[in-house]
């Protein structure tokens, strides 16, 4: 019997596949064994690997090539090709994976564990020699990376290398930076795409390329408006240096012993911060000096607005940092320290239409949490995929934010009753409410109750964004449209529409805490209501 030859009968002796094709082994064997109900992405990020290892070998990979020398032949090949640390250590473990369960098959000895080297620009036709100054190459060798050191990841380094030798493939030479322009960099991510690259990546290379040249050459390559430029060390150093104390009679002075002690007593941190943050760009507009109270004006707080502007901020946030300096202001006129109250208008925002999920795509998005278990390590001690069950289902029952969710206890939960209690400390509006939680809620707390802590969803040096970034792509639901949330505050959103639509605007205004109905309506869906759907009303006047 031929190693190709379909199965039929179901009780063929894996033996059979030692010199056959690796990816029918693990289609046939491991896929049915090891993987049953995976999500479709795990499963096929296999496939991914095992065609990586076949195009290494320059042929179809078999079962008997997993060797330890084998291994290295290909992430030695994958290397050069500049995939990235993180991509190589995935196909390593993959096919470590396949080699065990082969091994317990007793189709091939164990070959222990196989080291990924870290990635570094290659040594091809165009970096036989020692780069010349004023080259790309020269730049990122002997200016950037230095300066770059203590300052970021090595993963990031690693993108970042993977970034100039993709860069100098494209050429096929080596380049000088003042050649390099724009439209050469929007040649070169178009041809990223052309190399069958992810997306995601190609954006990663892009932009690791622009930084390069940002720093070398910050003049032609400025950031775009509201975006971050990298930070390096002198930069980070220099960003966190201490203001000095303020002088009486100042802006800050009077903030620090008047405003802030009689009027934001009892704020919590983020307020307080806000407001010197609107300080320290005042400072800044006035030549890094504080302004004294006396130079308050019309002026002064038009040139604010207009330099927070410049900076790439959306009318929105400089509408907070006007209300904190107007705030300041007429505190102090109402203490007779200026003479004039201030009359800058408020700057027209662009409000943004709310969106949200169907329940059909909300209810994919919890199924796909299953596949975060294996995709994303654990989340303090929790699995990864009952971590974001849990907390999306209790998010789901209770509309609650983020920074609600994160600080939920296990004493405020209590299982037998099904009842959440919210302490008013951990509420934006400072009232403490009661939720009562579903049984699928109440089930997926109880999966992760021990072992026993203080806080119900631990997240400790865990990015949550990035994660529900990959919760959304497993599940294949489209991302939020919207640029002034995060996309976790769509479930918010998408509850607050599900429970307008099925018990009307008061219930969702209760459920959500709101002090009126028109704070609520930023947060329903309008396509979702029936009154933004006139085609079953009006007739049709075309026809």
């Amino acid at each position: 019997m031929s190693p190709d030859e379909p199965v039929r009968s179901g009780r063929r002796d894996p033996a059979t596949y030692q010199k056959g094709h690796l990816l029918l082994f693990f289609e046939r064997v491991y896929l049915p064994t090891k993987l049953p109900g995976r999500h479709p992405a795990y499963v096929n990020a296999f496939r991914t690997s095992i065609r990586w290892f076949g195009d290494s070998l320059g042929r179809e990979a078999l079962v008997c090539d997993l060797t330890a020398s084998g291994l290295r032949v290909a992430i030695e090949s994958l290397t050069r090709s500049g995939i990235g640390t993180h991509r190589l250590r995935s196909f390593r473990k993959q096919m470590l994976m396949l080699a065990n369960h082969a091994h317990h098959l007793g189709l091939l000895p164990n070959i222990g564990d196989v080291d990924v080297p870290t990635v570094a620009p290659r040594c091809v036709s165009w970096d036989q020699e020692e780069p010349r100054p004023g080259t790309l190459l020269h730049g990122y060798r002997c200016v950037f990376r230095p300066a770059m050191v203590g300052s970021v990841s090595s993963k990031r380094r690693s993108q970042l290398d993977a970034a100039i030798t993709r860069f100098h493939d494209f050429l096929g030479r080596l380049a000088t930076v003042a050649e390099i322009d724009e439209g050469m960099l929007e040649d070169f991510r178009k041809w990223l795409f052309d190399q069958g690259l992810n997306p995601k990546y190609v954006v990663i290379l892009r932009d690791g390329l622009r930084r390069v040249l940002r720093f070398l050459d910050p003049e032609r390559f400025q950031p775009k408006p509201g975006g971050k430029a990298l930070l390096l060390r002198g930069e980070r150093q220099a960003k966190s240096i201490r203001v000095p104390d303020p002088e009486p009679g100042t802006v800050r002075h009077f903030f620090e012993t008047a405003y802030r002690p009689n009027q934001l007593l009892g704020a919590v941190k983020t307020t307080i911060e806000q407001y010197r943050a609107m300080l320290r760009c005042l400072r800044d507009v006035c030549g890094s000096r504080d302004p004294m109270l006396t130079e308050l004006n019309d002026r002064l707080a038009s040139t604010l607005l207009e330099f927070l502007l410049k900076r790439g901020m959306r009318p929105v946030t400089v509408n907070q940092y006007r209300g904190s300096l107007l705030a300041v202001w007429r505190y102090a006129y109402d203490g007779r320290l200026v003479s004039e109250l201030p009359r800058v208008r408020k700057l027209k925002e662009h409000r943004e239409e709310p969106d949200a999920w169907s329940e059909e795509e909300a209810r994919r998005i919890i199924r796909a949490t299953d596949s975060l278990n294996y995709l994303r390590g654990p989340i303090g001690g929790i699995p990864a995929g009952r971590w974001w069950r849990g907390l999306l289902l209790v998010g789901y029952w209770t509309a609650l934010r983020r920074g609600s969710l994160l600080k939920i206890r296990r004493s405020d939960v209590d299982l037998e009753s099904g009842w959440l209690s919210i302490p008013p400390d951990h509420m934006k509006n400072r009232r403490g409410k009661r939720f009562r939680l579903g049984a699928d809620a109440i089930a997926a707390i109880r999966d992760i109750w021990l072992p026993e802590r203080e806080y119900l969803f631990p997240y400790r040096k865990t990015n949550t964004n990035r994660h529900f970034a990959l919760l959304l792509d497993l599940a294949g639901v489209p991302k939020s449209q919207r640029r002034s949330t995060s996309q976790l505050h769509k479930w918010r959103r998408t509850v607050a529409t599900l429970v307008a639509v099925k018990a009307g605007l008061p219930a969702a205004i209760a459920l959500l805490g709101h002090s009126g109905a028109e704070v609520t309506r930023r947060y329903i869906d309008p396509t979702r209501l029936p009154g933004n759907d006139a085609t079953g009303i009006l007739p049709a006047l075309g026809e």
